[in-house]
């Protein structure tokens, strides 16, 4: 996937200009004529924008103040077109942009690798093998930018990539045969979807769901396929790597219900649990998903959960959060065959 450019000019020769040979080097380009559309159009989250400084209706740095008010596209690398730039279009000058919007894009990567393992252990492998331009780690990645309840990919559809989580959580669903959605699990920060059918040139299985603002780092079908086909001791690595962020539990309905009740809600709790003030983990999920992730009914549900409660396993706080108070215990019960 290209890395998208949004120029944000008045003059139309030069963002023309500036467009035909961004796009000559392999960029996807957004143009806006002046600050108040270059602002609205921001909102699709460009991987970078360029803007002049003069403009009506709102100048450069107006434009960069209002940005950076708004958290969802704050980050995205912002490089002001110089008047030396505007007056000279010569080879020279773009080759210069070209090389700045380079150091820009890595920069991102490098920025949001320092929080993310999993980023960095894909990004140490692109170096490793020391590959040609086309596959350095900043023209491989693409970070996307999701809102609440935004669909990543659908179920059926032609796997385009793998996508690693950074920030936030989504749900991934199946629709029943009579058009009825199945819960079948939940992902946050540091786990990657869409491998199997990566690997498999295949379809998503599920769709995938955002349940808050998400940022994933997406992984084209095909540079992967690169990765994997250049050497036997690259594509071991990156199997191992793929491996090690799986989820320990699947949520395939036909899995969960050979274990038993309390076995697979003990496999749930466990899953789900996130850090909270209260104590080590805790899940907050409706009577209802959890019941879809069980294969059970919710008066099942809610009949462990009280066993689990007099058995001081668990116990609900104020927000209707399920707070884990033996952990241990619960993977106890997990394991049990």
């Amino acid at each position: 996937m290209k890395n998208t450019i949004l120029i944000i000019e008045d003059n139309d020769a030069i963002r023309q200009n500036t467009t035909t040979f961004l796009e000559q080097a392999n960029y996807k380009v957004l143009q806006a004529p002046n600050g108040k559309t270059g602002l609205k159009m921001a909102s699709k989250s460009p991987d970078l924008i360029i803007c002049d400084i003069m403009m009506p209706k709102m100048n450069g740095y107006s434009l960069l103040y209002m940005l950076n008010k708004n958290p969802e596209i704050a980050n995205i690398p912002f490089l002001f077109l110089t008047s030396k730039y505007e007056s000279d279009h010569s080879k020279s000058s773009n080759s210069d942009i070209l090389i700045t919007i380079r150091h820009l894009l890595e920069n991102r990567v490098k920025a949001l690798t320092i929080k993310s393992k999993g980023l960095k252990n894909l990004e140490k492998l692109f170096d490793d093998i020391k590959l040609n331009q086309e596959l350095k780690a900043s023209t491989c990645f693409k970070l996307i930018n999701y809102k609440k309840k935004e669909i990543i990919y659908y179920e059926g559809t032609p796997a385009d990539g793998i996508y690693l989580i950074l920030k936030g959580h989504l749900k991934t669903l199946n629709l029943s045969s009579d058009g009825e959605e199945i819960f079948t699990g939940i992902y946050g920060s540091e786990e990657f979807l869409g491998i199997k059918a990566v690997l498999n040139n295949s379809s998503f299985a599920e769709t995938a769901e955002t349940m808050e603002e998400t940022t994933v780092c997406f992984i084209p079908t095909e540079k992967v396929h690169e990765l994997i086909n250049f050497s036997t001791i690259i594509r071991e690595k990156l199997l191992k790597l793929l491996s090690n962020n799986q989820p320990q539990e699947e949520f395939e309905l036909s899995v969960l219900i050979k274990n038993s009740v309390r076995m697979r809600m003990a496999g749930v709790l466990l899953r789900l649990a996130t850090p909270t003030p209260e104590t080590n983990f805790g899940v907050k999920i409706s009577d209802q998903n959890l019941a879809a992730l069980m294969g059970t009914t919710v008066e099942t549900v809610n009949l462990t959960l009280n066993d689990f409660r007099s058995e001081g396993i668990i116990k609900d706080n104020y927000d209707d959060k399920i707070l884990l108070l033996d952990s241990i215990r619960l993977l106890r019960l997990k394991q049990i065959m």
